[in-house]
């Protein structure tokens, strides 16, 4: 599960969830490719059809079937974002999808 919230992130994924939930959308099981020089991209189309209230994406978190944070970070459109999306601003009934989002072994 993905969850994209208004705001900075909390400073690690056990810390209290701050920020208003702009979009929620369920990840397909395979939601990574396979690592590759210690990198690994997202998987397939992420993509939500409507966005649950209007505001400007601030941070982003992973959740396991069970509710568990596994993986935060900074959201937006600019290449510097931990992940990128289409919209600047996300409208409620709006729909948006993730352009980019990557893991590499480095964090950087």
């Amino acid at each position: 599960m993905l969850r994209i919230r208004t705001g900075k992130p909390p400073l690690k994924c056990s810390s209290f969830e701050v920020g208003q939930i702009l979009a929620e959308l369920k990840l397909p099981s395979d939601w990574m490719e396979s690592a590759i020089d210690g990198q690994v991209d997202m998987a397939g189309t992420w993509k939500d059809n409507r966005a649950q209230l209007t505001g400007f994406p601030g941070h982003f978190r992973i959740y396991d079937a069970d509710g568990i944070c596994h993986i935060q970070g900074t959201v937006g459109m600019s290449e510097h974002s931990d992940m990128q999306i289409n919209e600047g601003m996300l409208s409620a009934g709006q729909s948006f999808e993730v352009q980019r989002f990557t893991i590499r072994d480095n964090n950087g």
